[in-house]
Protein backbone atom coordinates (compact mmCIF):
# COMPACT_ATOMS: atom_id res chain seq x y z
CA UNK A 1 0.00 0.00 0.00
CA UNK A 2 2.18 2.82 1.29
CA UNK A 3 5.12 3.24 3.63
CA UNK A 4 4.20 4.91 6.93
CA UNK A 5 7.83 5.93 7.34
CA UNK A 6 7.57 8.12 4.24
CA UNK A 7 3.98 9.32 4.62
CA UNK A 8 4.07 11.99 7.32
CA UNK A 9 0.46 13.11 6.77
CA UNK A 10 -0.79 10.42 9.14
CA UNK A 11 0.95 12.22 12.00
CA UNK A 12 -0.47 15.66 11.15
CA UNK A 13 -2.95 17.00 13.67
CA UNK A 14 -5.95 18.64 11.98
CA UNK A 15 -5.73 22.02 13.71
CA UNK A 16 -9.13 23.10 12.44
CA UNK A 17 -10.73 20.28 14.40
CA UNK A 18 -8.77 20.96 17.57
CA UNK A 19 -10.53 24.31 17.91
CA UNK A 20 -13.61 22.32 18.84
CA UNK A 21 -12.38 20.18 21.71
CA UNK A 22 -15.31 18.32 23.27
CA UNK A 23 -15.15 16.93 26.78
CA UNK A 24 -16.70 13.78 28.23
CA UNK A 25 -18.14 12.62 24.90
CA UNK A 26 -18.13 9.31 23.06
CA UNK A 27 -16.50 9.93 19.68
CA UNK A 28 -16.23 7.77 16.58
CA UNK A 29 -13.28 8.80 14.40
CA UNK A 30 -13.88 7.40 10.91
CA UNK A 31 -10.72 6.81 8.84
CA UNK A 32 -8.71 7.63 11.95
CA UNK A 33 -5.32 6.78 10.48
CA UNK A 34 -2.75 6.53 13.25
CA UNK A 35 -5.19 8.07 15.73
CA UNK A 36 -3.46 11.43 16.08
CA UNK A 37 -6.67 13.47 16.31
CA UNK A 38 -8.38 10.82 18.40
CA UNK A 39 -5.48 10.81 20.84
CA UNK A 40 -5.85 14.59 21.17
CA UNK A 41 -9.58 14.19 21.90
CA UNK A 42 -8.89 11.36 24.33
CA UNK A 43 -6.57 13.62 26.30
CA UNK A 44 -9.52 16.03 26.62
CA UNK A 45 -11.42 13.37 28.60
CA UNK A 46 -13.32 11.73 25.76
CA UNK A 47 -13.80 8.09 24.86
CA UNK A 48 -12.53 7.69 21.29
CA UNK A 49 -13.22 4.74 19.02
CA UNK A 50 -11.35 4.72 15.72
CA UNK A 51 -12.02 2.82 12.53
CA UNK A 52 -9.76 2.53 9.49
CA UNK A 53 -9.21 0.04 6.69
CA UNK A 54 -5.40 0.31 6.56
CA UNK A 55 -3.74 -2.55 8.44
CA UNK A 56 -0.52 -0.54 8.71
CA UNK A 57 -2.09 1.86 11.25
CA UNK A 58 -3.56 -0.75 13.61
CA UNK A 59 -0.67 -1.13 16.06
CA UNK A 60 -0.24 2.59 16.71
CA UNK A 61 -3.93 3.55 16.62
CA UNK A 62 -4.75 0.78 19.11
CA UNK A 63 -2.35 2.35 21.61
CA UNK A 64 -3.64 5.90 21.10
CA UNK A 65 -7.39 5.30 21.17
CA UNK A 66 -9.77 3.63 23.60
CA UNK A 67 -10.66 1.14 20.90
CA UNK A 68 -9.69 0.59 17.27
CA UNK A 69 -11.42 -1.41 14.55
CA UNK A 70 -9.73 -2.50 11.34
CA UNK A 71 -12.69 -2.33 9.00
CA UNK A 72 -13.83 -0.79 5.73
CA UNK A 73 -16.54 1.77 6.50
CA UNK A 74 -18.23 1.07 3.13
CA UNK A 75 -19.09 -2.48 4.25
CA UNK A 76 -22.41 -1.46 5.81
CA UNK A 77 -23.52 -4.91 6.98
CA UNK A 78 -20.22 -5.47 8.78
CA UNK A 79 -20.30 -1.98 10.30
CA UNK A 80 -23.88 -2.46 11.52
CA UNK A 81 -22.92 -5.75 13.14
CA UNK A 82 -19.73 -4.28 14.60
CA UNK A 83 -21.40 -1.33 16.31
CA UNK A 84 -24.81 -2.94 16.95
CA UNK A 85 -26.65 -0.59 19.32
CA UNK A 86 -23.70 1.70 20.12
CA UNK A 87 -24.39 5.42 20.06
CA UNK A 88 -21.90 8.23 19.65
CA UNK A 89 -22.11 11.86 20.68
CA UNK A 90 -19.81 12.89 17.85
CA UNK A 91 -18.77 11.23 14.59
CA UNK A 92 -15.67 12.69 12.94
CA UNK A 93 -15.06 12.35 9.19
CA UNK A 94 -11.91 14.46 9.21
CA UNK A 95 -9.85 13.28 6.29
CA UNK A 96 -11.87 10.98 4.09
Amino acid sequence: MFDLQEYEYFEDLNLGLTKYAPHNKKILDVACGLGTLGEYYRKQGNEVIGIDNEAEVKEIATKRLNKFYLQDITQLKKISKLFKEQRFDIIVFADI
